[in-house]
């Protein structure tokens, strides 16, 4: 029994984050232009890994260029300001897929949004949407001001309804005011009850019966 349920625990560790490039990394140096960050225009589906930007320019930003100087709380090495320079509405969003799920499998789907550099005046709120689920979700945290950024995770359930899953994030109308939407760290993980079903198909039979009961 020790060792099937080892064998369990290494099938759901075995599940790590579905989302192609949820952490928004390059495929080689980040060198932006103006040592800050890469501008990237709606439609462009090549330049973040695995991502097309929808609606509006976004702003690509790294831990690695000189953004640290001016912007301090960040949490990933990479993130998006999804309201660009334009810094009005429409703001941009981003489309991404998930590697792969099983269509009437449920996940959960997790991001950060920030808000801060005395630029977010207003709540920042990401329209988010997968598989057969969407909602929206606020940062009612304050703006830290200065360079200083705050950030806060949310999450959705979903269940998928093809062998992959589109991921949209998008920063809604009502960021109007806000000149920074920040996304960051995106995951899509089975749900526990998805992993352990899935882990059980693993054991012989006599050995799945015997967990259920």
């Amino acid at each position: 029994m020790a060792i099937m349920a080892a064998g369990l625990g290494v099938a759901i560790q075995a599940h790590g984050n579905l989302v192609v490039n949820g952490g928004f990394a390059p495929t080689g140096a980040f060198s932006p232009p103006n040592g800050l960050y890469y501008l990237v225009g709606p439609g462009d589906s090549t330049t973040i890994p695995g991502w097309t930007i929808q609606n509006q320019t976004i702003a690509w930003e790294s831990a690695a260029t000189l953004v640290p100087t001016y912007v301090t709380g960040n949490p990933t090495p990479y993130w998006l300001d999804i309201s660009g320079v334009h810094d009005a509405i429409p703001y941009g969003g981003v489309v991404g897929t998930t590697a792969s799920t099983v269509p009437g499998d449920w996940y959960t789907l997790s991001f950060q949004a920030g808000k801060g550099l005395g630029q977010s005046p207003n709540s920042v709120v990401i329209y988010a949407a997968a598989g057969n689920q969407s909602g929206t979700f606020t940062d009612l945290q304050g703006d830290p001001g200065g360079i200083q950024t705050v950030w806060e995770t949310f999450s959705l359930q979903f269940q998928a309804t093809g062998t992959s899953t589109a991921i949209t994030l998008q920063a809604t109308d009502a960021n109007s005011g806000n000149a920074f939407v920040g996304l960051a760290n995106v995951t899509v993980v089975p749900e526990p009850t998805t992993m352990i079903a899935g882990a059980l198909l693993l054991l012989p039979f006599g050995a799945s019966t015997l967990r259920i009961l």
